[in-house]
C-alpha cells in the first residue's frame, strides 16, 4: 500500500499481495457459480463462470481484512481490464456483517480503463437488498471487493491493477 497525504494506492499484483484475497460464490446459498482469484505479475485476476442454476448468480472476490481510514477522502479510482460486463466495487465497514456498500461500474471488453467512483454514492445492501443508507467517508474500511451479479450466465474475467482512494 502506497500512502501520500492525498491518496492511498493499493497495487494488486503478485509481489504486492501480503495476504490472500478470497472468493465467495453463490454456493453459500445453493448456487453453482465458480469464481477464482489468480495473482499475476502485473495484476490480480478475478475469473470464473457465473451460473443461474439453483437460484445462483453471483461471484465475489474479497480482500483480506484491513483497516483504512477514509476521513477526508471523496472517491476511489480503479484501474481495471474487463470483459464488457458490469461489476460492483464493494466496501465493508465490518468484516463480520452481512451489510456492505456497493457501486456499479461498466467495463470495456479487452481494454484497460480507469474508473472513478464517488464515496458518497455507495449504497448499502443487506443480502442483495438496498437499505437506504449511503457510505460515510469518515468510516474505516475493513474489507473491499469486486462482485459480479449481472444475471448473465457464462465465463467472466476482470483484471485489477490497483485501487486508489483519493
Amino acid at each position: 500500500m502506497l500512502t501520500t497525504n492525498d491518496t492511498i494506492k493499493i497495487e494488486l499484483h503478485k509481489n504486492s499481495i501480503q495476504e490472500p484475497w478470497r472468493i465467495v460464490n453463490d454456493g453459500v446459498m445453493g448456487g453453482l457459480s465458480r469464481g477464482n482469484v489468480t495473482y499475476e505479475a502485473k495484476h490480480l485476476r478475478f475469473h470464473g463462470t457465473l451460473s443461474l442454476e439453483n437460484n445462483g448468480g453471483f461471484s465475489w472476490m474479497k480482500s483480506p481484512r484491513m483497516n483504512i481510514n477514509l476521513q477526508g477522502f471523496t472517491g476511489v479510482r480503479l484501474h481495471v481490464k474487463g470483459d464488457g460486463r458490469p461489476y460492483d466495487f464493494t466496501l465493508e465497514d465490518s468484516p463480520y456483517s452481512r451489510l456492505y456498500f456497493k457501486q456499479s461500474f461498466e467495463t470495456k471488453a479487452g481494454e484497460w480503463i480507469t474508473v472513478e467512483l464517488p464515496l458518497d454514492q455507495f449504497e448499502q445492501k443487506y443480502f442483495g437488498r438496498l437499505t437506504g443508507r449511503t457510505f460515510d467517508p469518515n468510516t474505516d474500511v475493513q474489507q473491499m471487493g469486486f462482485l459480479l451479479n449481472d444475471k448473465q450466465p457464462g465465463a467472466f474475467e476482470l483484471l485489477v491493477d490497483y485501487v486508489e482512494f483519493f
